[in-house]
């Protein structure tokens, strides 16, 4: 059932989440990336922040900050996530579910190798304990394939 913010649709992810992705070879990486996401209902139940650690062995690929809300305003979810490569996706909803919602990203500077690539992203709700974030690419911005997929666990 979908929530009259949608936010709340989302708090159910406070708490710690193991994560791998999908398949092997994706996000531009070779084998498997994992990682740890922790995300708490923050500043009065208006926010979920999420905080994540990806790595492969003992090299960490990055860290992110995110920060989900309900735009009242546009009536849409939006989500800003922060990456240590020294960029910020900006997120704004362009479809949702009571188990999905997907984002369309405007990526801030954009890194010279990502130009002229168009972006979304999405969260799926496989469960209460189960979900996957993924990431689609697109270099004509009509035809979007996955570019990766990611898995995550509820820690118990």
């Amino acid at each position: 059932m979908i929530s009259m913010t949608g936010l709340d649709d989302w708090k159910f992810l406070e708490g710690t989440w193991k994560a791998r992705s999908a398949e092997e070879n994706t996000f531009g990486e070779e084998g498997y990336v994992e990682g740890e996401h922790v995300f708490k209902v923050d500043l009065g139940g208006k926010f979920v922040t999420g905080r994540e650690r990806s790595y492969q062995g003992e090299r960490e690929i990055h860290t992110a900050l995110s920060v989900l809300f309900y735009d009242e305003e546009e009536s849409l979810l939006r989500r800003k996530t922060f990456f240590s490569y020294g960029f910020v996706n900006n997120e704004v909803e362009i479809e949702r579910d009571g188990s999905m919602v997907r984002f369309e990203i405007v990526m801030e500077p954009v890194p010279e190798f990502f130009k002229g690539t168009k972006w979304r992203s999405y969260l799926r709700k496989v469960s209460d304990d189960t979900v996957l974030d993924g990431l689609e690419s697109s270099k004509d911005g009509i035809n979007y394939s996955l570019f990766g997929e990611t898995i995550l666990k509820r820690v118990k």
